[in-house]
């Protein structure tokens, strides 16, 4: 049976709260939900409760969720906490994952996999700190014990008996010594000898000290072992005297405390470690500085090894400890092989995830480890000893490796308590590669927020200014018939190029948000790229662009929504225009190919051109939101850099894939989306032609309102005088009122045969003046047919709109021929 968990959710939206636990239901998390809505009532109900893991919304009405995770660490609360923020800012991130958060996540992200996935995690790792700390705990007490015991039976005895100068040792020396009992000689000369050379003086002036003067005998010292390394331990000792108070006996205990001594020294490094990992946010010059730490400390020659962004193995640290090798040692970069050599330690351990130990190299480890000759033989001269590679893990993202290395020279092989330090040390590296990864990606976030901000201003400043200007020279009406003409186009041109740079920023955040939807059809491409072609052939033929195209009309239908893919096709041969000079050229192909090695056929578009080109540095990011070539003042090309990311999203979203293709700046680009065509026969039968138009081509189809009563409701004068211009010059009997109640009055007087409202009013809003329509009888004009038409163009307020009871839903800005038709369907005429 599966525990229960439970759970703390802290948010003050409801909706939200109700969000994460219908996903956390969704994902199946067995639970007891507790929930809160602001920081005072958490930090109660957690001092009241216990808690598997706290799930916290970053923004609370009495403080922030830094600020709570923050008070909770500090009261001593050791609890899992998630934070959901709908920010996402990596900054904010970095904050509070220092500040103790096991987990941050997007509210955009919010999902029964998503939330799942963090609570498992969180809780295995919250789970094994309290195991570790546990049994860190146990070990303490188990030292503890050891120590008392060792300081009765288990310590080193020793006897020396001066007259004779003979010394006797219990079977611990020996075992502290590994020395035989043959090979001890017993004489005071003799255990001198085994003394470290920095301890020897101070420990026979101590002796001498003792037996003159009777003053206490302890003190610390370093005995060598037959291996050659030295033991750390404490000698204690007493003199027997005779009568006359000559010392002719000293006998004392001698404790082991290497381990304790080792510990220590690990602390201490571990330490020295994370300052040096958190002095700089360059993470080359911190691997840099931990080599320099880990030399001599730890081994004898260390190496990071960094995975690329193309999942290759990168070498960016090491060190020596003879600096003479330097020059010598950079050759060790050619021998880090690709990522799928598992023999090689580091490419091995970036493939499992799981460390190498290697106490004692050997001749045969070598030659299998060797990625070639010269490998082998840079090896053998680097007369390795003792090896250990461990990987640099964070959040479950394999980051690189650390290996450390012991040279014949050191004498000593490398022990589990070596490797635990080591897997310690790169757990701590990795988070400060992440935490610098996070404050890159942070920055330029942040670069690019700004240069974004920048050119949206100067976007939409600069047909502004051609708007308002010209506005402003027909009002003086001093222009002549040419001069008025041109105006007035350079009005409408600009004001096109508006609403599409509005349309362009809605559909990127339908894309963050999750809430770009499809309508799926079986589709025809060929009338699709034909009507595409057709609205950009005027913008081309003013640049002398010769477009040609090769449309294979035998392709077969796909699965699509056919105003979408026209975006998809009309983006892509715009951007072409826009980018290719005068006199060039630009080829369209659709064509149908099958893949052999996956069975499969496929449609793909291509759209080439002999335009500007792309480098090959900025031609990873073609794709990307926000990212242009040039976001320079001194650009030569317009535009927010959203168009092909919507394409790369929307080609994704219909199952197929979009790549680009240059040689180089000055040499045209090749865009190519390829879509698969399979189709199930059970879907509706092939969409006609795309019914919708680019903003740049002007719907000219004439519709006749003749004799029909129209409703205006709008609050702005401009905008009901504007509707009401359009509407009459179709025929149609216009009354326009500013608010929803003179809406009511004038239903029941004009008894309209449609109503037009706006949906943001004050007071009282569209929605709630449609409902109190529907509310009424039939022959009170509850059945009237009703268009929304409203500066509120989200997916979601076209479902309220038609949820509430209007029956279309019109954006604004609207083409008088695109308000005839929405007003002529509803009841039922159609273009003349």
């Amino acid at each position: 049976m599966e525990e229960i968990l439970k759970i703390l959710v802290v948010d003050d939206d409801e909706v939200d709260r109700i969000a994460v636990r219908r996903a956390l239901k969704a994902a199946g998390v067995q639970m007891q939900l507790l929930e809160a809505g602001d920081c005072a009532t958490a930090l109660a109900t957690i001092q009241q409760h216990t808690f598997d893991c706290v799930f916290l919304d970053y923004l609370l009405p009495d403080g922030d969720g830094l600020t709570l995770v923050q008070q909770m660490r500090q009261a001593g609360v050791k609890v899992p906490l998630v934070v959901l923020t709908g920010q996402g800012d990596e900054q904010i991130a970095v904050e509070l994952m220092k500040a103790g958060a096991s987990d941050y996540l997007s509210k955009a992200k919010v999902s029964p996999e998503n939330l799942s996935k963090s609570l498992r995690s969180v809780i295995r790792l919250y789970q094994a700190e309290k195991e570790a700390a546990l049994a860190n705990q146990r070990r303490q007490e188990s030292e503890e014990r050891y120590r008392l015991v060792l300081e009765g039976a288990n310590d080193g005895i020793w006897d020396w008996y001066i007259p004779d100068n003979k010394i006797y040792w219990n079977d611990r020396l020996f075992e502290i010594t590994g020395l035989s009992l043959e090979q001890f000689e017993g004489t005071y000369e003799a255990f001198c000898s085994l003394m470290h050379p920095e301890d020897k003086p101070g420990v026979m002036d101590a002796v001498h000290v003792h037996l003159e003067h009777n003053v206490a005998f302890n003190v610390e010292l370093r005995l060598r072992h037959v291996s050659g390394e030295y033991r750390y331990c404490i000698a204690r000792a007493k003199a027997q005297r005779d009568a006359w108070g000559v010392p002719f006996r000293m006998s004392g205990t001698i404790t082991d405390i290497t381990e304790r001594k080792q510990a220590e020294e690990a602390l201490r490094f571990l330490a020295e470690a994370s300052s040096v990992l958190a002095a700089s946010l360059d993470y080359k010059t911190t691997l840099a500085s931990i080599a320099q730490l880990v030399v001599p400390t730890l081994a004898d020659c260390c190496f990071f090894d960094v995975l690329t962004a193309d999942e290759k193995s990168q070498r960016v640290a090491w060190q020596h400890v003879d600096p003479k090798k330097r020059e010598w040692f950079d050759r060790v970069q050619r021998y880090v092989p690709a990522y799928p050599f598992k023999h090689h330690p580091a490419a091995n351990v970036l493939l499992t995830g799981k460390a190498t130990f290697v106490p004692e190299v050997s001749h045969a480890w070598m030659q299998e480890a060797a990625t070639s000759e010269e490998h082998f033989q840079f090896m053998r001269d680097l007369e390795l000893r003792s090896l250990m590679t461990v990987p640099l893990i964070a959040h479950d993202h394999k980051l690189g490796t650390l290996t450390f290395c012991l040279v014949a020279e050191s004498g000593r092989n490398y022990t589990k308590a070596d490797l635990a330090l080591a897997e310690d040390l790169g757990r701590r590296a990795a988070i400060a590669i992440e935490n610098a990864r996070l404050y890159r990606e942070a920055q330029e976030a942040n670069r690019m927020k700004d240069e974004f901000l920048a050119t949206l201003s100067h976007e939409l400043r600069t047909p502004l200014n051609a708007m308002l200007g010209w506005a402003q020279l027909l009002k003086s009406r001093k222009l002549d018939e040419e001069k008025t003409v041109r105006a007035l186009d350079t009005i409408e041109r600009n004001a096109r190029s508006q609403t599409q740079m509005v349309e362009d920023l809605l559909d990127v955040s339908r894309i963050i948000t999750g809430k770009l939807r499809l309508n799926f059809r079986a589709c025809e491409l060929l009338p699709v790229i034909e009507t595409s072609l057709d609205s950009v052939r005027p913008a081309a033929a003013v640049k002398s662009i010769e477009i040609q195209s090769c449309l294979d009309p035998k392709v077969s239908v796909v699965a699509g929504d056919s105003n979408r893919l026209q975006q998809i096709i009309w983006n892509l041969l715009s951007n072409a225009v826009k980018f290719t000079p005068n006199g060039g050229r630009i080829e369209v192909r659709l064509e149908q190919f099958t893949d052999e090695f996956l069975g499969r056929s496929y449609v793909q578009i291509q759209v080439k051109d002999t335009g500007i080109g792309i480098s090959p540095d900025f031609l990873p990011y073609v794709f990307e939101r926000f990212r242009q070539a040039d976001s320079t003042t001194s650009r030569a090309y317009s535009g927010l850099g959203l168009g092909l990311a919507i394409v790369r999203h929307l080609v994704e979203l219909h199952g197929g894939t979009v790549y680009a293709a240059s040689p180089g700046e000055g040499h045209g680009s090749t865009f190519t989306v390829q879509m698969p065509t399979t189709f199930q026969p059970s879907t509706a039968p092939p969409q006609p032609a795309v019914v919708s138009i680019p903003p740049s081509v002007v719907n000219t189809q004439p519709y006749s309102l003749d004799g029909l009563r129209v409703l205006v409701v709008d609050d702005e004068a401009d905008t009901r005088e504007l509707l009401s211009v359009m509407l009459k010059q179709y025929g149609a009997d216009v009354k326009a009122v500013s608010s929803a109640g003179e809406a009511l009055l004038s239903l029941e007087q004009l008894k309209p045969d449609v109503l037009v409202s706006d949906i943001g009013m004050p007071f009282e809003d569209g929605y709630s003046l449609i409902r109190r329509i529907r509310a009424l009888e039939a022959q009170d004009g509850g059945q009237v047919p009703a268009v929304a038409l409203t500066a509120y163009a989200r997916e979601s307020d076209r479902s309220l709109a038609l949820k509430a009871g209007f029956q279309l839903h019109v954006s604004k800005p609207v083409e008088p021929t695109d308000l005839a038709a929405a007003v002529a369907k509803l009841v039922g005429r159609s273009a003349s």
